[in-house]
């Protein structure tokens, strides 16, 4: 179980690198609306000029950097800032990591809340810490995904709902769900899938090359390699 767990965590990492839910009916009081994370996401009114110098990629990649320079001493993370982009790139990368410690600091002391309220507390948070477009690059996946969660939960919590309404509102998220999150989901539920298939192959006798043809058909090569390497490594699901 913790080998399956390991590699399913290392897929997801590899596919990576290479609105408001239907209105209940019933006695209860309607709940706090939940921010859309995309609505003030405005497409660009003209192009940057040919010879523009690289801009800064912020996006959810730029967040895990970002989250593992917090283990690491202001200085070691600036100078490997300095590194990875171009000068202008970098100055604008080390003042909205300076904005992200401010920010995480302040996200260890929120209180322990509901799932409701912990997500809004958390959305205005990063809205105080960031600007508007950088809130929704950094966490606007993440967030509309937590806000889709939310809401199932209390669907499927909700006593006065019968199976049927329950059904209907589930299928209404489903449809509402932003193309890049239900991107995202199918593409996890198909490395699921992959990794059922493999688990299957190993169970009917399935040897290495078998196992390796079948990820490299379904990823590829590079993917499957890098799989290989990690199951031959000794202890790895422990340590994922």
């Amino acid at each position: 179980m913790k080998l399956t767990i390991g590699i399913l965590g290392t897929l997801l990492l590899l596919v990576y690198l290479t609105g408001t839910p239907p209105e209940q009916q019933g006695p209860a009081a309607p709940a706090a609306a939940l921010p859309d994370p995309f609505a003030f996401v405005r497409p660009a009114s003209r192009q940057a000029p040919a010879n523009a110098p690289p801009a800064l990629p912020i996006d959810p990649a730029l967040r895990n950097l970002f989250d593992y320079y917090l283990a690491l001493p202001r200085d070691e993370a600036e100078r490997d800032l300095a590194q990875k982009f171009t000068p202008a790139a970098a100055v604008e990368a080390k003042n909205l990591l300076a904005r992200y410690v401010n920010y995480a600091t302040a996200l260890r002391a929120l209180p322990v809340q509901s799932p409701r309220a912990t997500l809004l507390a958390r959305q205005q948070l990063r809205l105080r810490h960031f600007t508007a477009d950088q809130y929704a690059r950094l966490f606007g996946i993440e967030d509309a995904n937590d806000i889709d969660s939310v809401k199932r939960m209390e669907i499927m919590q909700d006593a006065q709902l019968g199976s049927v309404q329950k059904h209907t509102l589930l299928a209404a998220l489903d449809a509402a769900l932003p193309a890049t999150l239900r991107a995202e989901r199918n593409s996890t539920q198909a490395l699921v899938k992959l990794e059922q298939d493999i688990a299957a192959m190993r169970a009917a006798g399935a040897g290495t090359d078998d196992i390796y043809r079948k990820r490299a058909l379904s990823l590829s090569p590079e993917a499957a390699d890098r799989l290989a390497e990690l199951e031959q490594t000794p202890n790895h699901g422990e340590s994922q």
